[in-house]
């Protein structure tokens, strides 16, 4: 992505941006999503995951629809279910306790007609502090963002008055101009008995994130495996993680993480024994 090709509108934002985070950091996100988008796939990076690969996702669909599991699947990612996780952390400030948040992951929005109503009538009526967003706004990793901006500014007034939210690596810097996601910088101030938060779009700085004194760590990314076996056994995760973070609570050293399985759908619109999920956390003092 070249500023060049960028409208005015959007040069004033990215300048506003660059001024927050610093020149380096953000033309090295351009750089990295302009590649991307030319497909050119490097060693070494994680845009190499099965979600790139384009040509194999027609061949799923095609491999579904013969085995007469298209239609079921595409009806399970609208069956949006709302998880409860009591979270008990041993430094968790008396304030704190009975603090509820609630986490939407890969949210995907511009799915397909009808999917951001499900998902504001999913959010509707549960009680909570701050919600938390970790990641995935559009369908695709590249090409034309707007959709996912729109859907988004129909759901926003349907999930409270505080809102924190970290990219994926389906979105595009140029989608939320005022997010920075760098859990190095965050912890630099953390003490040794403060209770703080990292919401990462994937799990996989697991061991960074527990070694950086984070308490709890929320993420998203896997999908929780999104096509599973029967018992909910993902086949793949998409996720250099271990398969045991893939979804639901885990413990790393004396951290606790949560990976959502998500909300919405990738590579296909389909969900088969992994229903999508939003999750309410309920914070108490361990």
């Amino acid at each position: 992505m070249r500023l060049s090709d960028c409208s005015e509108e959007e040069r004033e934002a990215l300048a506003r941006l660059e001024a927050r985070i610093g020149r380096t950091h953000l033309r090295q996100r351009l750089g990295l999503e302009g590649e991307h988008e030319a497909h050119v796939v490097q060693p070494g990076t994680h845009f190499f995951h099965l979600e790139n690969w384009y040509s194999i996702h027609g061949l799923m669909r095609g491999a579904l629809t013969l085995a007469g599991l298209h239609g079921r699947g595409r009806r399970n990612v609208r069956d949006i279910r709302c998880r409860e996780h009591d979270v008990r952390l041993p430094h968790l400030p008396a304030a704190f306790e009975g603090f509820t948040l609630l986490q939407l992951s890969d949210l995907h929005l511009d799915l397909g007609e009808g999917f951001v109503e499900r998902l504001i009538a999913s959010v509707q009526g549960l009680v909570h502090d701050v919600c938390v967003l970790t990641g995935d706004y559009r369908f695709r990793t590249f090409g034309p963002y707007a959709p996912a901006l729109a859907a988004m500014a129909r759901l926003r007034p349907h999930l409270g008055e505080r809102v924190l939210a970290v990219l994926g690596n389906h979105d595009t810097i140029r989608m939320v101009p005022g997010l920075e996601d760098d859990f190095h910088k965050a912890a630099a101030e953390l003490g040794p008995d403060d209770c703080a938060i990292l919401l990462s779009h994937t799990p996989e700085p697991y061991r960074h994130a527990a070694h950086a004194g984070f308490a709890l760590m929320l993420s998203g990314h896997t999908h929780g495996g999104q096509i599973c076996l029967p018992g909910g056994v993902p086949i793949l995760t998409d996720s250099d993680a271990p398969r045991a973070l893939a979804r639901g609570a885990w413990r790393h050293q004396g951290m606790l993480g949560y990976t959502s399985v998500g909300c919405g759908a990738s590579i296909v619109d389909v969900r088969l024994n992994c229903p999508p999920e939003v999750t309410l956390h309920r914070l108490h003092r361990a």
